[in-house]
């Protein structure tokens, strides 16, 4: 068990370091979009449409709090929300052109800002670095049983 506390503490560790240096000044990469907001623009873009309770679950957070987060997401025409066709109790949801702009803008500042902090390792510990965090999604999507 005190194995597993060392875990705990290293992934709350990576998590907020990963947030600190990706989404650090994302309001500069996207004034109008929360992190919760951007969270569901990548579940979407990854499924390419998806039922509000499946986006719900994607990021983690209740179906209120997701409708709640979505409803300027579709002001502003970043996605597009219609009932299923099957089932109109099912409320889909979609990205639109607006939203991929959106989204290219605010992961090249996820990607310069991490890029910077790169450059402070060697090209080893780079090749390294990118490695671990491969292999890292790989054992937690196996975890999570989606792979």
């Amino acid at each position: 068990m005190e194995d597993m506390c060392g875990v705990v503490l290293s992934l709350l560790e990576i998590f907020r370091l990963s947030q600190k240096y990706m989404l650090g000044n994302f309001g500069e990469a996207n004034r109008k979009l929360t992190k919760t907001q951007f969270f569901i623009i990548m579940a979407i873009w990854k499924k390419k449409n998806m039922s509000m309770s499946q986006v719900a679950s994607a990021i983690s957070a209740s179906k209120e709090q997701t409708t709640r987060a979505m409803i300027p997401l579709e002001e502003e025409g970043y996605v597009r929300r219609y009932h299923d066709e099957k089932n109109r109790r099912i409320v889909r949801v979609e990205m639109t052109e607006k939203g991929y702009g959106v989204l290219d803008r605010v992961r090249n500042h996820m990607i310069s800002n991490l890029g910077k902090r790169l450059e402070l390792l060697t090209e080893e510990e780079q090749e390294w670095f990118s490695d671990a965090a491969d292999r890292m999604l790989e054992l937690m999507l196996k975890i999570d049983g989606a792979v």
